[in-house]
Protein backbone atom coordinates (compact mmCIF):
# COMPACT_ATOMS: atom_id res chain seq x y z
CA UNK A 1 0.00 0.00 0.00
CA UNK A 2 1.46 3.43 -0.96
CA UNK A 3 0.66 6.94 0.57
CA UNK A 4 0.62 9.99 -0.96
CA UNK A 5 0.67 13.74 -0.11
CA UNK A 6 -2.08 15.98 -2.10
CA UNK A 7 -1.74 19.75 -2.19
CA UNK A 8 -4.21 21.80 -0.15
CA UNK A 9 -6.19 22.49 -3.41
CA UNK A 10 -7.45 19.33 -3.83
CA UNK A 11 -7.65 18.06 -0.38
CA UNK A 12 -7.30 18.85 3.47
CA UNK A 13 -5.37 16.29 4.41
CA UNK A 14 -1.54 15.57 4.56
CA UNK A 15 -0.95 18.31 2.48
CA UNK A 16 2.57 18.35 3.23
CA UNK A 17 5.38 15.62 2.51
CA UNK A 18 6.09 16.07 6.60
CA UNK A 19 2.47 15.10 7.07
CA UNK A 20 2.79 12.17 4.73
CA UNK A 21 5.54 10.96 6.32
CA UNK A 22 4.18 11.27 9.90
CA UNK A 23 1.47 9.57 8.91
CA UNK A 24 2.94 6.52 7.32
CA UNK A 25 5.89 6.51 10.47
CA UNK A 26 2.62 6.12 12.67
CA UNK A 27 0.51 4.00 10.96
CA UNK A 28 2.77 0.51 9.45
CA UNK A 29 5.49 1.36 7.63
CA UNK A 30 6.73 -1.33 6.96
CA UNK A 31 3.43 -2.29 5.31
CA UNK A 32 2.50 0.99 3.95
CA UNK A 33 5.50 3.22 1.68
CA UNK A 34 5.24 6.69 0.43
CA UNK A 35 4.48 8.36 -3.19
CA UNK A 36 6.61 11.33 -3.96
CA UNK A 37 4.87 13.76 -6.20
CA UNK A 38 6.99 16.56 -6.97
CA UNK A 39 3.56 18.59 -8.57
CA UNK A 40 2.02 18.80 -5.28
CA UNK A 41 5.08 19.07 -3.68
CA UNK A 42 5.62 22.63 -6.06
CA UNK A 43 2.32 23.73 -5.46
CA UNK A 44 2.69 23.71 -1.52
CA UNK A 45 6.15 25.30 -1.86
CA UNK A 46 8.38 22.51 -0.63
CA UNK A 47 11.53 22.13 -1.60
CA UNK A 48 14.01 18.88 -2.35
CA UNK A 49 15.59 18.97 1.36
CA UNK A 50 11.74 18.77 2.41
CA UNK A 51 11.80 15.52 0.42
CA UNK A 52 14.54 14.11 2.19
CA UNK A 53 12.55 13.04 5.27
CA UNK A 54 10.44 11.05 2.52
CA UNK A 55 13.35 8.40 1.75
CA UNK A 56 12.88 6.47 4.45
CA UNK A 57 9.54 5.41 2.94
CA UNK A 58 9.78 6.67 -0.72
CA UNK A 59 8.50 3.38 -2.75
CA UNK A 60 7.56 5.21 -5.85
CA UNK A 61 7.64 9.06 -7.57
CA UNK A 62 5.61 11.53 -9.66
CA UNK A 63 6.92 13.82 -12.32
CA UNK A 64 4.65 16.35 -14.18
CA UNK A 65 4.78 19.92 -14.78
CA UNK A 66 2.82 22.94 -12.82
CA UNK A 67 0.89 25.49 -15.76
CA UNK A 68 -1.41 27.66 -15.40
CA UNK A 69 -4.81 27.38 -12.84
CA UNK A 70 -2.83 24.76 -11.39
CA UNK A 71 -2.98 21.70 -14.81
CA UNK A 72 -0.96 18.39 -14.38
CA UNK A 73 1.26 18.23 -17.38
CA UNK A 74 3.99 16.42 -19.51
CA UNK A 75 6.86 17.34 -19.26
CA UNK A 76 9.01 18.58 -21.99
CA UNK A 77 11.78 19.91 -22.73
CA UNK A 78 11.89 23.40 -21.21
CA UNK A 79 11.26 21.51 -17.98
CA UNK A 80 14.57 19.87 -18.80
CA UNK A 81 16.72 21.70 -15.99
CA UNK A 82 13.69 20.77 -13.58
CA UNK A 83 13.44 17.29 -14.32
CA UNK A 84 17.60 16.74 -14.19
CA UNK A 85 17.41 18.15 -10.56
CA UNK A 86 15.03 15.72 -9.38
CA UNK A 87 16.53 12.74 -11.00
CA UNK A 88 20.10 13.66 -10.27
CA UNK A 89 18.64 14.32 -6.47
CA UNK A 90 16.72 10.90 -6.91
CA UNK A 91 20.28 9.15 -7.83
CA UNK A 92 22.09 11.23 -4.83
CA UNK A 93 19.92 9.39 -2.91
CA UNK A 94 19.96 6.09 -4.19
CA UNK A 95 16.38 5.78 -5.35
CA UNK A 96 16.41 3.33 -8.10
CA UNK A 97 12.56 2.43 -7.68
CA UNK A 98 9.93 3.55 -10.02
CA UNK A 99 8.90 7.13 -11.71
CA UNK A 100 6.10 7.83 -13.36
CA UNK A 101 4.55 11.06 -15.60
CA UNK A 102 1.17 12.57 -14.54
CA UNK A 103 -0.93 14.62 -16.65
CA UNK A 104 -4.58 16.02 -16.49
CA UNK A 105 -5.68 14.99 -19.73
CA UNK A 106 -3.66 11.91 -21.92
CA UNK A 107 -2.28 13.50 -24.95
CA UNK A 108 -0.38 10.77 -26.84
CA UNK A 109 2.21 12.71 -28.68
CA UNK A 110 3.02 14.82 -25.62
CA UNK A 111 2.94 11.45 -23.39
CA UNK A 112 5.34 10.33 -26.06
CA UNK A 113 7.68 13.38 -25.77
CA UNK A 114 7.92 13.46 -21.93
CA UNK A 115 8.72 9.44 -21.92
CA UNK A 116 11.69 10.11 -24.27
CA UNK A 117 12.72 13.16 -22.85
CA UNK A 118 12.65 10.85 -19.10
CA UNK A 119 14.75 8.02 -20.43
CA UNK A 120 17.32 10.22 -22.12
CA UNK A 121 17.90 12.45 -18.93
CA UNK A 122 17.61 9.00 -16.90
CA UNK A 123 20.57 7.87 -18.36
CA UNK A 124 22.57 11.27 -18.27
CA UNK A 125 22.36 11.25 -14.97
CA UNK A 126 22.71 7.60 -14.81
CA UNK A 127 19.85 7.40 -12.08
Amino acid sequence: MRFEALNDRCSDFANTTAEAVQIVHAAFPQKIGLVLDFFHMYVMGESLSEAEKALPYLEHVHISTCGEHLQRGYPQEPEREWITLILSWLKQHGYRRTVSIEGDAFHLEEAQRSLCLLRQLDRETGR
